[in-house]
C-alpha cells in the first residue's frame, strides 16, 4: 500500500537571505581597492567595538555587543514594517558571526533586518549603498540613503553606520517605506 507524501515545510529563507545581503555589504565596504568614500585602512566584519572618535563625530563613539541590534530594534518595530508578527529576533550569535544585526521574518516569510556597522566599516557604506542598492539621499532626511523600492536605507554618523533592509520590496509607498527603515538608524544613532 502506497502511503501519502508528507507535505513539504515551508522554506525559511528570510535569514539566510539577510545574512548573505549582509555579507556581501560587508566585503563591499572592507574591499582591498577603496573608493574616494571608502578609508583606505579598509576594515573586516563589523566587531562590537568602534574606533576612536573621528572628527565629524560630536561624541565619543558607541560600543555594540552582539546581541545590542535585537535590543534597540525591536519586534514592535519589525511588526510596524511588516504588517505582521515577526516573532524574536535572531542576531549573529546564533550563526557564529561577529556581525551586530538583527534580524526578524514573519510567518510569510518577509524579513525585515538591522545591521549595525562601526570602525572602518562605516568608510564605505554609503558608496556601496549608492553602487550596489542604486540607494539616492532620502528627501528631508540629512545623511539618509534609500534604495527607489523603499527595501533599504543606510545612514552614517561619525564612526557608526547603520543599514535596513527589508524583503521582498513593500507592495505600497517606497518613501514611506523608507522612512520606516530610517526611523530605525535614527534608533541606533539615539540608543
Amino acid at each position: 500500500m502506497l502511503r501519502p507524501m508528507p507535505k513539504p515545510k515551508p522554506l525559511r529563507i528570510g535569514l539566510p537571505l539577510f545574512v548573505a545581503a549582509l555579507a556581501m555589504l560587508a566585503a563591499g565596504c572592507s574591499s582591498s581597492k577603496p573608493s574616494a568614500d571608502q578609508n583606505p585602512a579598509g576594515g573586516g566584519p563589523a566587531t562590537s567595538t568602534t574606533s576612536p572618535t573621528s572628527p565629524t563625530s560630536p561624541t565619543a563613539p558607541r560600543s555594540f555587543g552582539i546581541h545590542d541590534a535585537c535590543d534597540i530594534f525591536t519586534a514592535a518595530d519589525a511588526k510596524a514594517i511588516l504588517g505582521a508578527d515577526p516573532g524574536k529576533g535572531h542576531d549573529g550569535s546564533e550563526l557564529g558571526v561577529t556581525l551586530i544585526y538583527c534580524n526578524y521574518e514573519a510567518a510569510n516569510h518577509a524579513s525585515v533586518g538591522l545591521s549595525i556597522w562601526t570602525g572602518d566599516q562605516t568608510a564605505g557604506l554609503i558608496a556601496k549603498a549608492t553602487s550596489q542598492y542604486k540607494a539616492v539621499p532620502l528627501t528631508g532626511a540629512t545623511g539618509v540613503y534609500a534604495d527607489p523600492t523603499g527595501s533599504f536605507v543606510a545612514e552614517v554618523q561619525g564612526s557608526i553606520g547603520c543599514s535596513v533592509l527589508r524583503t521582498p520590496p513593500p507592495t505600497g509607498d517606497p518613501t514611506a517605506s523608507s522612512r520606516k527603515l530610517a526611523a530605525i538608524c535614527a534608533q541606533v544613532f539615539t540608543s
